[in-house]
């Protein structure tokens, strides 16, 4: 299997949505309170922290070029 690169946005935002799930249900279950105006402002900044992590780790990969002498592209006439 092909291995790919992790995709950064996506992993924060399925770990944000768990972690606002547990955290609706404690406080459902009243184990202690909670402010839901500041939820949206909690959201808002994680995913643009991910977001902005996510664009700086890809502007910092430098693409490797291929070495002089692999010509695989090229097609060989036939003799």
């Amino acid at each position: 299997m092909k291995r790919h690169d992790i995709d950064v946005v996506s992993l924060v935002s399925g770990l944000l949505f768990a972690g606002l799930g547990v955290v609706f249900a404690l406080h459902a279950l009243g184990s202690f309170g909670l402010d839901v105006r500041v939820v949206p402002a909690v959201v808002l900044i994680v995913l643009g922290l991910a977001g902005i992590s996510a664009a700086l780790a890809s502007s910092s990969r430098t693409v490797e070029p291929e070495p002089a002498g692999s010509d695989s592209d090229v097609a060989l006439p036939d003799r």
